[in-house]
């Protein structure tokens, strides 16, 4: 649907792009312009070890560069940590927000990688509830990974799961 629409802009040439605020944005400017987003990232301790994706960016574990990795290669933009306010938990910072360039939406995915220890699964069953009280459900805006003690990210699964959720 959207694509049909920016077709004209696209057939312009670049000089007469330059003149032209399209209604629809073909899919390459949305995505530039959802990768372009300004905003405040959550800080890194000093103490806390460095770990970078493949492009670059400094994420917090081994699992959220797999991650990190995993949406790079199968071509899902994606801005890490990009602040999100819950109703019931305030502004936060999903893992990773992405872009669904087909249904010009975004999806979060979460990384739950603690899941061994009691307190922590409180607290992820706290936040899963509280994406579907604001209608980021599970399998939908929602996507939900973890791991925990002998339990670790399985890389197929991971590319399952983000095939399913974003295959046409």
């Amino acid at each position: 649907m959207y694509h049909a629409l920016a077709l004209p802009f696209e057939r312009l040439s670049k000089e007469r792009q330059a003149l032209v605020t399209p209604y629809v944005l073909p899919d390459g400017l949305y995505i530039r312009s959802f990768l372009d987003t300004v905003y405040e990232k959550k800080g890194f301790s000093e103490s806390a070890t460095v770990i970078m994706t493949e492009n670059g960016e400094r994420v917090r574990s081994k699992s959220e560069k797999i991650i990190a990795d995993k949406l790079n290669s199968l071509g899902i933009p994606y801005l890490y940590e990009y602040p999100l306010y819950l109703q019931r938990l305030g502004w936060i910072h999903p893992d990773f927000t992405l872009l669904d360039v087909r249904e010009r939406t975004t999806v979060i995915l979460e990384h739950f990688g603690l899941m061994q220890d009691l307190s922590y699964v409180a607290q992820a069953m706290n936040k899963i509830d509280s994406y579907i009280f604001d209608g980021y459900f599970p399998g939908d805006r929602l996507l939900i990974t973890y791991e925990g003690g002998s339990h670790v990210l399985n890389v197929d699964t991971l590319e399952r799961l983000i095939r399913h959720r974003f295959s046409s």
